[in-house]
């Protein structure tokens, strides 16, 4: 006996079902297929990034994350680290700056911060950082320089940076202005250290390969 129409149709329409279920069982537990951009080894602050620097490892990340990385190593060749660079670790081009972006003469000051003040004594020759502002009572702070380049962090006679001390960092920035910025700051208010966030090391040891 041939089967009617409504049993070919709900037959159909069964089997499509399973292929659908089949389909998204696939999805889930399928290999990221995005891929990033990571250092394929360490890199100091202040590294100007070769070819050889950058791989692409695949890794699933969330949207708001993955937005801020690249695919792109082109984009980042030429430019300078702003932090240290771990092996595999992802590269976000909001971390890296061009060479020598600093115009004009430049000038060197120094600022004697808490360790809560300097990313808890965390700073390294080279790194990257914005100088923030803040006054006793104020609940907003100001930045008053931007992009300024690390040059020495040293410890102070009150402590040393595994200890509870003052540190004294010395940084450049890019011109007078902003030196009148950050002593004026300075004499007023809490000075305060912020740098960009390194990206996150890949759990895959496929980064170290070149795309």
């Amino acid at each position: 006996m041939l089967p009617n129409g409504r049993a070919v149709l709900g037959g159909f329409l069964i089997a499509a079902s399973g292929v659908g279920l089949f389909a998204a069982y696939q999805q889930a537990h399928a290999a990221p297929v995005d891929k990033f951009v990571v250092a394929t080894h360490p890199l100091a602050p202040g590294d100007v990034i070769e070819r050889a620097d950058l791989g692409l490892a695949p890794a699933e990340l969330p949207p708001e994350m993955a937005g801020q990385l690249t695919d792109d190593w082109r984009s980042l060749v030429g430019k300078e680290t702003t932090a240290a660079v771990g092996q595999n670790q992802l590269l976000s081009p909001a971390s890296v700056v061009e060479p020598g972006n600093i115009d004009g003469p430049a000038r060197r000051v120094s600022l004697e911060l808490s360790r809560a003040s300097a990313l808890d004594g965390d700073l390294e020759s080279g790194a990257v950082v914005d100088v923030l502002s803040s006054t006793e009572g104020d609940s907003e702070a100001t930045v008053v320089a931007k992009r300024s380049r690390v040059l020495a962090v040293n410890a102070d006679s009150t402590g040393d940076l595994g200890q509870l001390g003052s540190l004294v960092v010395t940084i450049e920035v890019a011109d007078e202005r902003a030196l009148a910025a950050i002593v004026g700051a300075s004499a007023s208010g809490k000075m305060t250290l912020a740098a960009p966030t390194p990206g996150p090391a890949t759990s895959t040891n496929s980064g170290s390969g070149h795309g």
